[in-house]
């Protein structure tokens, strides 16, 4: 089970989710595109053969946010390139196609990547630790169901250095957790909808009838103000000048059943659709 927000600014070019066909001439890649960088990179996917991702920015200064190779080369190298079960052997080759200087000239960035049905794994240029595997397959047990402590939340800090809102996300998934464990049948449209519910909430400020409306206001306060975008897990659209709005663009969330069918359900402002896949 996955729930993802992206917060982009709104009129960011993007082609929306779906299956990719790629150089070896097949469309076994589902995933949204970023155009609004040549490399036509992408910030999530799923293959066919039970590979995942999500990329997150890394916050720093403006000078260093934005590099000269964009993020989403990153995931689309592992959904093109990636093999099940070798998640260290693809970091490895991956840095070796960005040339001499790896992943020096990416901008800041973590990559949750591996397989639905086996380890993940974190991936960052930033922070103490390049490549940590933080859930592998035995913590889903030998029926494979999630227990709480089976729980990742990531932003745009190092995974060992939560933010307060990937704290409350993690709470509030525990709390779904519980709840879809007390019965007996779970029902798929149900899941979807509390965990949408976990997305879209305003945390802190946020949370107000009067929330900061500038982006920048919301960028540069510190971590632990309230006004700050590390305290909220959904981001309202933010006025940002020139570049318009600013905010949380989709909401996806993924689920993978026993029967190896994988759910795909995304919300935009424009446009919801679900795909499912077996």
């Amino acid at each position: 089970m996955l729930g993802s927000n992206r917060d982009e600014f709104f009129e960011r070019p993007t082609q929306p989710a779906g299956f990719q066909t790629t150089g070896t001439g097949k469309s076994d890649i589902f995933m949204p595109i970023d155009l609004g960088r040549p490399e036509h990179g992408t910030w999530m996917g799923i293959t066919r053969d039970g590979r995942i991702c999500v990329l997150v920015n890394y916050k720093e200064p403006p000078a260093k946010c934005v590099g000269a190779v964009s993020r989403g080369v990153m995931a689309r190298d592992f959904l093109e390139h990636g093999v099940r079960g070798k998640a260290e052997e693809w970091v490895h080759a991956a840095e070796l196609r960005m040339a001499d200087e790896g992943f020096v000239n990416v901008g800041g960035f973590s990559l949750l990547f591996g397989d639905i049905d086996g380890d993940l794994w974190v991936l960052s240029n930033r922070g103490p630790n390049k490549l940590v595997k933080v859930l592998n397959k035995k913590s889903f047990g030998d029926d494979r169901h999630l227990d709480n402590q089976s729980i990742l939340g990531l932003s745009n800090s190092a995974v060992n250095e939560p933010w307060p809102k990937v704290l409350k996300g993690v709470a509030m998934f525990e709390e779904v957790i519980a709840q879809a464990q007390s019965v007996d049948e779970i029902d798929d449209e149900w899941l979807i909808s509390k965990v949408n519910t976990v997305m879209r909430t305003r945390c802190g400020a946020f949370a107000q009838e009067q929330y900061p409306n500038l982006f920048i206001e919301a960028m540069d306060a510190p971590i632990g103000d309230e006004r700050s975008l590390a305290s909220t897990i959904f981001v309202p659209p933010l006025k940002a000048g020139d570049a318009g709005l600013y905010g949380t663009r989709t909401q996806c969330v993924v689920l993978v059943k026993d029967d190896g069918t994988v759910i795909y359900a995304e919300e935009n402002r424009r446009v919801s659709f679900r795909i499912e896949h077996h």
